[in-house]
């Protein structure tokens, strides 16, 4: 036991280690995967109301765009988005929008680093998309989307990696230990029997072999199972 213990602490505090430098490299590569993929996502949803907002546009009936966005918040990721024209003197957006995203402001958010947003509600994801028409900019399309499901799948993906590495561990001091056993049972004699002392690179085995006394059970018990000596000669 005492020889399996000096392989499997040094293993577990490795292993350990090499969790706690992993999680955080996980969680930042998902935190990375996720908004690139809300940025694919804010892009098709520009493209795919970016006709029916061109008219509303050309009424300019506010009521109706706002109407038009909120029906599209329906949406369980989409928290809100707003719209800023060219001039950038008036937002029009869902009530949801959150008062940090304005028309002066939208620049910052093209920057990739810049686009997680911190609300009250939790992270929020922020792209703004250029509107067109006739290849001329006419305004701004801003999409947020909510990022709280990111979290919860941020949470489990570290349990995984946690339970991972505990399991790795598991079957890798299991491993260690048999190959250790493995290695101490061939260094035995002829008859079975390990010396005190063994020679780990010639396996010469050095020093008393095991003592009489702590073999007394052994001897008692072949003793009871044998023919007495008077009857067998």
């Amino acid at each position: 036991m005492r020889l399996s213990l000096r392989f499997i602490i040094p293993l577990a505090i490795v292993l350990a280690a090499i969790a706690y430098a992993v999680i955080p490299l996980v969680d930042r590569l998902t935190l990375k995967w996720f908004v690139r993929d809300l940025d694919i996502r804010s892009s098709l949803v520009a493209n795919a109301v970016q006709d029916p907002l061109l008219e509303l546009i050309r009424v300019g009936t506010k009521n109706k765009m706002v109407a038009f966005f909120s029906r599209i918040t329906q949406d369980e990721r989409l928290f809100a988005i707003g719209y800023c024209d060219s001039t950038q003197k008036q937002l029009i957006a869902t009530k949801t929008l959150p008062h940090d995203i304005s028309c002066k402001n939208l620049e910052k958010f093209r920057d990739s680093a810049a686009q997680v947003l911190d609300s009250a509600r939790g992270p929020l994801h922020v792209s703004v998309q250029d509107i067109e028409q006739e290849g001329t900019q006419i305004g701004r399309l801003v999409l947020v989307h909510d990022m709280s499901f990111i979290q919860r799948r941020s949470e489990e993906t570290k349990k995984y990696v946690f339970y991972f590495f505990v399991g790795l561990g598991a079957i890798v001091s299991l491993i260690t230990v048999v190959i250790a056993q493995l290695k101490l049972l061939a260094c035995r004699n002829r008859h079975g029997l390990l010396a005190e002392h063994i020679d780990p690179r010639t396996r010469e085995q050095w020093g008393n072999f095991v003592q009489t006394y702590s073999m007394v059970g052994l001897i008692n018990s072949a003793i009871r199972l044998s023919i007495r000596w008077d009857q067998a000669f």
